[in-house]
């Protein structure tokens, strides 16, 4: 896998803008200027790989996600408070911690803050990775809680990955958008295999709130309600997708034995009750056993 430099430093994306203003009749100018454009580019590319060297692979690690999503359904965005468990299970001190977030490409998203153990920290982000540097070293079996916010907007591209974070005929669609541990990856894949690469998790829980009624499918198990929002865990997994609607209607049946029995199969479509009828099967999920709502 080709992985990216990272670049840049503090909270926030890590751009790179700037203009060169040439003068065609005062050659000494345009001397000036391009060994001037010259010097930046060497002094970013040492930047860039010494910061990509300060990006450690975190996949070893374990964490636990416990993550709070408000859908701001008319303005077309989200934001996001995630909070990582991180336990170190290595022989080694870990000084810093990587993480995956694919909407910082695919939702232009914006960190507000980073903290640890409640203290704001450091935190770089460049393509998909976020890399954390901690106040203190963790040891060898140590935990320490990593909260990230940031808020990012569907439909911020109009290439191939916008279906990873997108709203469409009234259906929003997240993924990858759990601030994840991970390593240090280029956004690109080859012709073979996803651009990402992130550790299995224990369990994640996702609160998904908004004030527009929505009906969700996600990749957890409903385990608590309110009136605008609802809750879902899973648990030994390496993401956690989601889609939404308020349109979203739930159809149940059920195939195998007639009795609820373990080798009975419960099947949940998701039906929009707005798209043409080609268009109307959304999704659907399976589950031995007893049936869970995901509504």
């Amino acid at each position: 896998m080709t992985n990216a430099p990272a670049v840049g430093a503090g909270v926030g994306r890590a751009d790179l803008t700037g203009e060169v203003g040439i003068a065609p009749t005062r050659p000494r100018r345009l001397t000036t200027a391009v060994v001037g454009l010259l010097l930046a580019a060497i002094g970013l590319l040492n930047a860039g790989v010494s910061l990509g060297a300060a990006a450690p692979n975190s996949l070893p690690l374990r964490a636990t996600y416990d993550v709070s999503a408000y859908i701001h359904w008319g303005r077309g965005s989200m934001t996001v408070a995630s909070t990582a468990h991180v336990t170190n299970t290595t022989r080694h001190d870990v000084r810093a911690l990587t993480f995956n977030l694919v909407p910082l490409v695919t939702g232009d998203a914006d960190l507000v803050r980073a903290k640890v153990r409640g203290k704001p920290v450091d935190a770089t982000a460049v393509g998909q990775t976020i890399v954390i540097t901690l106040p203190r070293a963790l040891a060898p079996e140590e935990r320490t809680d990593v909260t990230i916010r940031y808020r990012a907007r569907f439909n911020a591209v109009s290439d191939e990955s916008q279906h990873l974070f997108s709203e469409s005929d009234g259906i929003i669609t997240a993924y990858r958008w759990i601030p994840w541990l991970s390593r240090r990856q280029a956004f690109a894949a080859p012709n073979f295999g996803e651009t990402w690469v992130t550790s299995v998790s224990p369990r994640v829980t996702v609160k998904l709130s908004s004030r527009e009624t929505l009906v969700y499918a996600t990749s957890g198990v409903l385990t608590g309600a309110s009136r605008h929002s609802r809750t879902f865990t899973a648990y030994d997994v390496r993401d956690f997708n989601f889609s939404a609607s308020p349109d979203y209607r739930v159809k149940r049946a059920r195939t195998g034995t007639a009795s609820r029995s373990a080798s009975s199969i419960a099947v949940i479509t998701l039906m929009s009750s707005s798209a043409t009828p080609s268009r109307r099967c959304v999704g659907s999920h399976t589950r031995l056993g007893r049936t869970h709502t995901r509504v």
